[in-house]
């Protein structure tokens, strides 16, 4: 017979194990722990939009047991926008959701650009890792979302972004031809804060150019695209990322097939 204390520190457990699950599959935002041993309840967000699960009930629906069924995102949650951009496997949109009017950028993404490409695998981690960081410079991931009704011949797969209102650091750059000294100082800080965090996660980005620095409305940077990154415990050795950012060492350290 377990006693009371030993029955609530299983019941923290499990509601660990099982904010550490969601967090993986990388549905929702980010999680708030329980407040106190033995409470069975985590809750998720998506900006001001808040979710609470409790243990013991079907965890894909809300906590108030009004609905029963399973609840995912679909693109019916959203209002769609102008489009931000557009890149090799799909495009960018700016996007509202409904219920919380939370603005995001929605990343559209084709599922057969994906598999004739053969990153399926690069799309998962990008999830798996950029979902689990928090840091004021690097974008959020909130979630994702992907067609299931069977006669869209187009499936697409939606990636749940931070909005990061001023675009790239490319075309800033660009529009002002150089930046000042203390405008590149503080870009290149808050550069290295994020890198260390990463580092420091075990996470190595692996394609850190301007185009994937990304300016908030406050025009404080953030890193973006995790679809290189890694997250490893040892040396890597794999020539990616983009060969205009290459450094000449890396080239050369190639060629001694080192």
């Amino acid at each position: 017979m377990l006693s009371g204390e030993e029955i609530l520190i299983i019941r923290w457990k499990k509601c660990i194990h099982l904010a550490l699950a969601f967090a993986s599959w990388a549905t929702w935002g980010y999680v708030s722990f329980p407040s106190r041993v033995g409470d069975p309840r985590c809750v998720f967000y998506l900006g001001k939009y808040r979710r609470t699960y409790t243990l013991g009930t079907n965890f894909m629906a809300s906590s108030d047991g009004a609905a029963a069924e399973s609840k995912r995102w679909t693109l019916n949650d959203f209002d769609i926008g102008k489009p931000l951009g557009r890149g090799k496997f799909g495009h960018v949109y700016l996007a509202r959701e409904k219920r919380s009017n939370h603005i995001v950028a929605l990343k559209v993404l084709f599922k057969s650009q994906l598999k004739q490409s053969q990153v399926e695998h690069q799309l998962r981690r990008e999830v798996e890792i950029q979902s689990h960081l928090r840091h004021p410079n690097i974008l959020r991931l909130y979630g994702y979302f992907y067609d299931q009704v069977q006669y869209i011949l187009q499936k697409r797969v939606y990636l749940i972004l931070e909005y990061a209102a001023k675009g790239e650091l490319y075309k800033e750059l660009q529009k002002c031809n150089y930046f000042s000294e203390r405008r590149a100082a503080t870009y290149v800080a808050s550069l290295a804060r994020a890198l260390i965090y990463c580092h420091g996660k075990h996470v190595i980005h692996r394609d850190i150019k301007p185009e994937n620095l990304l300016i908030g409305a406050q025009g404080e940077l953030k890193i973006a695209d995790f679809g290189w990154s890694v997250h490893t415990f040892n040396r890597r050795r794999t020539m990616c990322g983009t060969l205009d950012y290459l450094p000449p060492e890396m080239g050369m350290y190639s060629l001694r097939g080192v």
